[in-house]
């Protein structure tokens, strides 16, 4: 049977963990990035997706996440990958993450399509880097943790 899937890998780990030289935000940025698919991914699945997929497998900065339905239509895994990307952009600003989507044979040729799903996340990690940061523009003011431009949230 085949099933879409989505093969979710975080990037740039260390330069996002180490990005201060403050203990604490080393530790809370090593603990996002650690809970980054089981909590926030997993999160977002339970609440809008919970019928149609799951995580098969989430470890080493990789999540793997199986459709249930072999006929899912191809838009679902991208707007799953939207909702996440849009989350990260914006409650975790210089995380960055790569997915790959396609078909996976679960009872044939299982690890030759995870391995395609693989080189295509490779593939793409070469070819795409976009610019998640916001540029200093003068009117705003630097984070003391980072350089980087300050970032608040107001409701």
């Amino acid at each position: 049977m085949k099933v879409r899937a989505i093969l979710f890998d975080t990037r740039s780990i260390q330069r996002y963990i180490y990005a201060s030289n403050k203990l604490r935000t080393n530790i809370g940025a090593s603990y996002i990035v650690e809970h980054l698919f089981s909590d926030i991914l997993a999160g977002i699945i339970d609440e809008k997706y919970k019928d149609k997929c799951h995580i098969a497998y989430n470890g080493g900065g990789n999540a793997l996440v199986l459709f249930k339905n072999e006929n899912t239509p191809a838009d679902e895994p991208k707007k799953l990958v939207e909702e996440f990307s849009t989350r990260l952009l914006v409650e975790y600003p210089g995380l960055h993450i790569g997915a790959a989507v396609g078909d996976i044979d679960t009872e044939h040729g299982f690890q030759s399509d995870l391995s395609d799903l693989y080189k295509k996340l490779k593939d793409s990690q070469s070819n795409f880097a976009p610019m998640t940061d916001i540029p200093y523009t003068g009117f705003t003011l630097l984070s003391d943790q980072d350089g980087e431009v300050a970032m608040a949230m107001t409701r």
